[in-house]
């Protein structure tokens, strides 16, 4: 297979499933599974443009960009743009309906990312953003749904996306 040199950048930046900048043995191990797979089925140059489409910059690579004193040098990063922030708001609603199982390294990568941008449990590191993004899902409540009542053991916390949520306490 002939690819870019910037195919080649996002390839290795999907290999590194942990984001630390460091790829270990079994991120190449699983990496090379998915891509004997997907070679096998057709859909190799599928899983390189994803790959591409899911990094937040051309240059940096994802684990960089994320880092709070990169973007204290480069403010650019700081800025929300509006149209971008609906879309990537789109995506990641999306990769949240996406089953488990489903998801992709990329995948857990944009919703690691999203959830560390938006301060979801802070004081997390971005390695445990990604374990955590490999359970989250996606739950829609009707209007009035209970989500826990005062007293239960709890084994879940939400994300709210949208909407309201009223908390009742005896």
């Amino acid at each position: 297979i002939s690819m870019t040199l910037l195919q080649a950048e996002a390839l290795v930046e999907f290999i590194d499933f942990s984001g630390d900048g460091v790829i270990q043995i079994d991120e190449l191990d699983k990496c090379l599974r998915d891509f004997r797979k997907a070679k096998r089925e057709g859909g190799l140059q599928q899983v390189i443009d994803n790959a591409i489409e899911s990094r937040v910059d051309r240059v940096f690579p994802n684990w960089l960009v994320a880092r709070e004193d990169f973007r204290l040098i480069f403010t650019r990063f700081a800025e929300d743009d509006d149209s971008d922030s609906n879309k990537e708001q789109l995506k990641v609603q999306r990769l949240f309906g996406v089953e488990q199982e489903k998801r992709s390294r990329e995948d857990m990568q944009v919703l690691a990312l999203w959830m560390q941008r938006n301060s979801v449990l802070p004081g997390l590191s971005y390695k445990r953003y990604l374990d955590l993004s490999k359970y989250i899902h996606f739950f829609e409540a009707e209007p009035g749904h209970s989500l826990c009542a005062q007293g239960e053991i709890g084994d879940a916390f939400y994300i709210l996306f949208a909407g309201e949520v009223q908390v009742l306490v005896d």
